[in-house]
């Protein structure tokens, strides 16, 4: 393995090990939480690299398991969790470091699309957000497109219209996210229908976050009642207020980076493709939203380091698709 030292967070470089050839990254303990947003980007850029390059045949085929490099004690196979899912790695019980397969570690931080297999499904606990569209009409295209969310909308006997950004949503999550009619009036005819769904959603998955996104208090009893019975049930009143979805700006520049970078990670060929647009997509990440001057500021970091750069009003990235 070779050593890269990588841009960390307040200015701090963090040295970590990768193999090129074999696809392996090693983090020496909290080495990977030490990583600022543009030490992501440069690792990123070292795996294309190696991947641009073929697998020598001279390569003996990896086995089961590897040893520690610190303490040759054999490696154990755990599994982490974030907010993109559930993927194995490789710990020293000694706790000196983890090793991780390149394509592995970034579909855990969030910076490649990964492909949506039955058995990741299986490990990821879902968020299921139930929206009130009767009286809250929040923006959810971009806020929601996230693996974890599994989405309905509860739609009144008598709403015709529907935004743009709802439907894009749908379109965008296929069967994760849809939309149900009510099919009649009536006094909390609606957060009947959310209480229904949402009882039979938590059966079916009793470890996993319920949402329940609207300006009603009269759900709070039955929220309060279920979160007694020990389940994950809140009620918010946008979706901009449920934590996992959007980042506060008063967080660290470092933590903004990273959560602007995963961003356009995460949207592959469907980024930006405007200054303009950018700039909103970028404030928007952040709840309330960036005023011009944070975005700008944020925006000036990222073409520094060349994540993007503007071409004749166009947008290029500096990340793969």
């Amino acid at each position: 393995m070779a050593p890269l030292r990588l841009r960390g967070h307040t200015g701090r470089s963090v040295q970590v090990d990768h193999c090129g050839a074999c696809r392996l990254v090693w983090f020496d303990m909290l080495e990977s939480v030490q990583l600022a947003g543009l030490g992501w980007v440069e690792l990123l850029r070292e795996m294309i690299r190696g991947e641009a390059q073929p697998r020598s045949p001279s390569l003996a085929p990896r086995p089961a398991t590897l040893p520690c490099p610190v303490c040759a004690q054999p490696l154990k196979t755990v599994h982490n969790r974030t907010r993109w899912g559930q993927f194995p790695a490789q710990e020293c019980p000694a706790g000196h470091g983890h090793l991780h397969t390149d394509a592995g570690l970034l579909a855990e931080r969030g910076l490649v699309r990964t492909k949506d297999t039955g058995a990741a499904r299986e490990h990821m606990k879902n968020n299921h957000v139930l929206i009130d569209y009767e009286n809250v009409q929040p923006k959810v295209a971009d806020i929601l497109a996230q693996p974890i969310f599994k989405v309905l909308v509860f739609v009144g006997a008598q709403q015709n219209k529907v935004s743009y950004d709802l439907l894009d949503l749908i379109q965008r999550k296929g069967a994760d996210a849809r939309s149900i009619k009510v099919p009649a009036t009536g006094r909390n005819a609606l957060d009947f229908h959310m209480a229904f769904y949402a009882g039979r959603l938590a059966e079916r998955e009793p470890d996993g976050y319920f949402h329940l996104t609207a300006k009603d208090t009269g759900m709070d009893p039955l929220v309060k009642h279920l979160q007694a019975e020990g389940m994950h049930v809140f009620r918010w009143e946008n979706v901009t207020d449920i934590p996992i979805a959007k980042m506060r700006p008063d967080v660290a520049e470092d933590d903004k980076l990273s959560r602007v970078i995963e961003y356009l990670a995460r949207r592959g060929p469907q980024r930006p493709g405007s200054l303009k647009t950018l700039r909103g997509s970028v404030a928007a990440l952040f709840d309330p939203k960036l005023n011009d001057a944070q975005t700008d500021a944020l925006i000036q970091q990222l073409q520094a380091q060349g994540v993007v750069e503007t071409s004749q009003a166009k947008m290029k990235y500096g990340l793969p698709d």
